[in-house]
């Protein structure tokens, strides 16, 4: 099941896999780079975020937070626990942020992958986003797809 993000259950479990999932990643690049629960939820905030649940459980096995600006959809952050990774739940909560910038008016979806995240470079490519560019001050490739 797929639904919207509820702040006061599902933060803790969302900042706990920000911090396994995707944090590394930004500390190979910045490894001075310090994110408080506040920030994550201050992030959160600003968007609209997807919650994964598997078979009805309370806790959140994934999740992606996107934002729509100037008709481009952009996916800010995905992650999904490793024991749920290859199942389908990152394609699904994709396609429910896709859908969302569909309705908000969005043409096409952005978003930027670490350069040393490979799995999740062939995974993005695998639901149809391509490198439009490489962005050397963050180690990291801008992918697009049109909606």
């Amino acid at each position: 099941m797929i639904r919207l993000r509820m702040p006061s259950l599902d933060d803790p479990h969302l900042y706990r896999l920000i911090e396994r999932e995707l944090v590394p990643y930004a500390k190979a690049v910045f490894p001075t780079l310090q994110i408080g629960r506040k920030d994550v939820e201050k992030m959160l905030d600003r968007s609209k975020v997807y919650v994964g649940e598997h078979r009805g459980g309370k806790m959140p096995i994934g999740f992606v937070s996107v934002s729509s600006a100037q008709r481009v959809l952009r996916v800010e952050m995905l992650a999904v626990e490793r024991d749920f990774q290859g199942n389908g739940w990152g394609s699904a909560l994709m396609a429910v942020g896709e859908t969302y910038g569909r309705q908000t008016g969005c043409t096409r979806a952005q978003l930027y992958v670490d350069e040393s995240n490979d799995k999740a470079k062939r995974f993005y490519e695998r639901i149809g986003y391509a490198t439009n560019s490489f962005v050397p001050e963050y180690q990291c490739y801008l992918l697009e797809k049109p909606l």
